[in-house]
């Protein structure tokens, strides 16, 4: 019976590719890196609330802003330094429709859409990612 690598040309072939794998392997294995945790994080205690934390070890100037998307006027502003900003903001008072909450830490900057159902709806706070921007510096090592 004859198989694929049972000729000398194909043992060749076998032996170029086994080393030529060999060597891809060690050229892209490099020392495992930690994955940072994101500094920011959102929740929503309850329907018509929101929980803003941000983790700002190296103490890099930051804000927080909140936007109504369908005014384009900005409804809180806040800059901070601390090492740790949290903060909690209350949408039951807003009327329903979108809003943007704008978080920069550094040159960092994420952004969330906040979906506020109207009174009369059950489902309260909704939080949708839109964009996180990091630096480049960060994600030059990302991709590393």
């Amino acid at each position: 019976m004859k198989t694929l690598f049972s000729s000398p040309s194909s043992a060749r072939v076998r032996s170029a590719c086994l080393a030529l794998f060999t060597l891809v392997t060690l050229g892209l294995t490099q020392p495992a890196q930690a994955q940072q945790a994101a500094p920011v994080t959102l929740e929503t205690p309850t329907p018509e609330t929101l929980r803003v934390r941000v983790q700002n070890p190296a103490q890099q100037a930051g804000s927080v802003q909140i936007v109504s998307l369908r005014t384009g006027q900005s409804l809180f502003r806040e800059t901070y330094t601390a090492p740790v900003y949290a903060n909690r903001f209350d949408f039951r008072n807003l009327a329903g429709g979108h809003y943007s909450v704008v978080l920069r830490l550094g040159r960092a900057q994420y952004r969330y859409t906040v979906h506020m159902q109207p009174a009369s709806a059950t489902s309260g706070v909704v939080v949708r990612t839109v964009k996180a921007r990091l630096p480049k510096t960060v994600i030059a090592l990302a991709a590393e």
